[in-house]
């Protein structure tokens, strides 16, 4: 399986992941980045500033894809709109 990189970018500063994740593929990395952002973002204002985002980097240097901290977050369906087992 391949390794991701993690490197956090706030502005000009980027914060470097030496370690990485070993993962399954591409969503995987963007989902656990995903993951990520919510935790940072955590505490603060929905409207929050569209500053930093996790680049998401493949073991050779290659920037793959960028994920910013803040993100429309999908919102919750109402009750009537779930599926019921």
């Amino acid at each position: 399986m391949p390794r991701f990189y993690f490197h956090v970018r706030l502005h000009d500063l980027v914060v470097e992941d030496a370690d990485g994740l070993v993962l399954p593929d591409l969503a995987a990395a963007r989902a656990e980045a995903i993951r990520g952002a919510r935790v940072i973002t955590a505490g603060e204002d929905e409207g929050g500033e569209d500053e930093g985002c996790f680049e998401i980097s493949s073991e050779d240097g290659e920037l793959l894809l960028e994920v910013p901290f803040h993100q429309p977050q999908p919102k919750e369906p109402a009750r009537s709109d779930r599926c019921i087992h």
